[in-house]
């Protein structure tokens, strides 16, 4: 079970490879990027500002919209025929309904770095429909749990390895007074990254995965339903009326310090920081049931990534260009394209 980590490779990086190249006097090209990630523009802005600085005459415009919200904004556009140039789009399942040609261009044959990728990072950014590879991976998250230090140590509460440990300290929180998890469930994709943290321990993690992909079982299996169980359990200790709470509600409980612990990824903590720079937050994996398995589970859900759109993973990231811009690109002798 391997720690997982962030890849390096940014999808900007990878935009890098294929942006037409201005001969003097000729025309700024300005291309729009899309993404939810409104949390991450400071980073973004930057790195665009060095790329242009690198290519004069290129500009690039990062507009960010709700996440909740950011699918079918994107799906409106594509189908109008007026995308955006460079996208995000979440991996796996998530990625399907925009893999198309007539919105996106296949990438198989246009960036040679896909072949150094790990299968399972490439399948997130794969085409169910035809096999084509739709994006580049650009970042694999931990999924951990967040802990408010204070509040626990406040409560007599010490960061828990097993899950006997776990719901013990759930419970002396909730006597206290005290909400111990912020997590909801009104978007559910949530309640899948809580699945994320404490499934594996119980249902076999990447095994079970391998397992799964090859036909060899299904979500039927008694390992699975017995950790879709323990979920359960942990219902009691989620904020009343949970299925109502939404993820910026979560964010809010546990940085205004109202909830003692956050499932999620370790794309928050920046975040949170920034919100609150006097929290003290703690991180572990998700416990098992007498033992504690070292490190946490790689998880299988990369950002997916850069898309070339035509007219135009699950959790997932990546950047895309239009295909619009594709006819640019021949135009203009772009690199790469």
């Amino acid at each position: 079970m391997g720690r997982r980590r962030w890849i390096g490779l940014l999808a900007v990086i990878v935009i890098a490879g294929v942006w037409p190249v201005n001969a003097p006097g000729q025309a700024r090209s300005t291309m729009t990027f899309w993404s939810w990630r409104g949390e991450d523009r400071a980073f973004y802005e930057g790195m665009i500002k060095r790329f242009e600085a690198q290519n004069p005459g290129a500009s690039i415009e990062f507009q960010t919209y709700k996440p909740t919200e950011y699918n079918t904004v994107l799906s409106a556009a594509m189908q109008a025929g007026r995308g955006p140039d460079i996208v995000h789009l979440r991996a796996y399942g998530a990625l399907q309904p925009f893999a198309r040609p007539e919105f996106l261009v296949p990438l198989d044959d246009k960036v040679p770095a896909l072949k150094t990728f790990a299968r399972q990072w490439i399948d997130g950014a794969r085409s169910r429909a035809d096999g084509k590879v739709y994006g580049v991976p650009f970042a694999v998250q931990a999924l951990v749990i967040f802990d408010n230090k204070k509040i626990l140590r406040n409560a007599g509460v010490t960061p828990p390895h097993t899950w006997e440990q776990f719901t013990a300290a759930l419970k002396a929180l909730k006597d206290r007074g005290v909400t111990p998890l912020a997590n909801g469930g009104k978007e559910g994709w949530t309640l899948e990254v809580a699945m994320g943290v404490l499934g594996p321990n119980f249902y076999g993690g990447s095994n079970f995965y391998e397992a799964v992909t090859r036909g060899q079982t299904t979500f039927k299996n008694p390992q699975f339903t017995a950790a879709l169980a323990k979920i359960d359990e942990i219902r009691p200790y989620m904020p009343r009326g949970f299925m109502g709470v939404s993820y910026t509600d979560m964010q809010q409980l546990f940085i205004n310090e109202q909830a003692a612990m956050f499932i999620g990824g370790i794309w928050e903590l920046g975040y949170f920081k920034s919100q609150n720079a006097s929290l003290e937050i703690g991180a572990m994996p998700g416990p098992v049931g007498r033992r504690q398995l070292r490190g946490i589970r790689e998880e299988r859900q990369p950002r997916a990534g850069a898309q070339v759109h035509p007219v135009h993973r699950d959790e997932g990231v990546g950047a895309g260009v239009h295909r619009s811009a594709q006819a640019d690109l021949r135009g203009a002798g772009g690199r790469g394209g």
